[in-house]
């Protein structure tokens, strides 16, 4: 009688060790392969740190949860490849991105956008420019932001006339591309970022109006800058598609088109705003084209919370734009 009931009990242990383990893989076959199952919940891999579980606004460095601010650029080529919207945001979700401007996006974007986003369990915002330009028959290609950090203001600024220093050409910009003003915290620290989409060298390669055109926007908002905030002791980034990819490199040359987005045509050397991905990754920003078109400039002050070799440019799985996708990671 002992041995049959001791021979019954070990059939119930190994079926009720049977039954739990295919619950565990049941469990675990639920979540993505980018995440992990802990307590019962569907994890992002890159939260966990050593023994710890960051929160989405905190990155892993030795081991240890440091707030962060995961910030990127991205012309959307109007979101037109194939799963586009599915495609940006599980590169959103992947990347930890808390903040990304894009350019060539239209207001009809937004919902479904968000809808892909909310099944990703991103809670997040998209806010646009009142208008957009040079669109054509794919829109009007607006400005926006994707931010899950609430904004507090949001401007559409630079839509007047303004002048090329160069050349001595003047623009309305009423037909053009504006800047697009974000002003949010970070971690309760303020933040003004401008979004930028500066004309395009269109027809390529003979637009000698294309670069006036550049650099009038550019060097007006150097100057809306200089005016309006403390270039120095502000945080501030400036972020976008500046279309810097003519044949010659003018863009480049001392005095133009860079050099006005990074506030060094005024007299003042110490409020010189840098292009990380120009000074320290000299990558194209396209995916057809060798031409870096895209940047993000940081302010001095908010140069000392760059985290050394975050910058990257990739193209996210599915490719959903022409263009790469332009990050970096700020520490607070």
């Amino acid at each position: 009688m002992y041995k049959k009931n001791l021979k019954k009990l070990m059939l119930l242990i190994l079926l009720s060790l049977l039954i739990f383990s295919c619950a565990k893989e049941s469990e675990t076959q639920k979540c993505a392969t980018d995440e992990v199952l802990i307590n019962n919940i569907c994890t992002n891999k890159t939260l966990l740190c050593g023994k710890s579980l960051c929160s989405e606004h905190e990155t892993c460095e030795e081991s240890t949860c440091k707030k962060t601010l995961v910030f990127s650029t991205y012309n959307l080529y109007d979101l037109k490849n194939p799963y586009a919207y599915k495609n940006l945001a599980k590169f959103i979700k992947e990347k930890n991105i808390a903040i990304m401007v894009s350019q060539e996006i239209q207001v009809e974007d937004k919902e479904a956008l968000l809808k892909e986003l909310n099944a990703l369990n991103i809670d997040a915002e998209i806010k646009f420019s009142t208008y957009g330009g040079y669109g054509g028959d794919d829109g009007n290609d607006y400005l926006a932001v994707i931010s899950r950090w609430p904004i507090d203001e949001i401007d559409t600024i630079l839509t007047e006339r303004y002048q090329d220093p160069i050349s001595g050409y003047s623009y309305s910009f009423n037909n053009m591309r504006p800047v697009l003003e974000i002003k949010l915290k970070v971690f309760d620290k303020a933040i003004t970022i401008f979004n930028i989409h500066l004309k395009a060298q269109s027809p390529w390669p003979s637009c000698p109006d294309c670069i006036r055109k550049r650099r009038a926007q550019a060097y007006a908002l150097e100057n809306y800058i200089i005016d309006n905030l403390d270039p120095i002791n502000d945080d501030i980034i400036i972020a976008g598609d500046a279309n810097t990819a003519t044949e010659t490199g003018e863009d480049f040359e001392k005095g133009n088109t860079l050099d006005m987005l990074t506030l060094k045509t005024d007299e003042n050397n110490e409020n010189d705003f840098l292009s990380i991905n120009y000074e320290y990754k000299r990558e194209s920003t396209h995916t057809r084209y060798e031409s870096i078109m895209d940047h993000i400039i940081l302010s001095p002050k908010l140069l000392e919370q760059y985290i050394d070799d975050s910058v990257n440019i990739i193209t996210p799985s599915g490719t959903p734009s022409d263009h790469k996708a332009l990050l970096l990671k700020l520490k607070y």
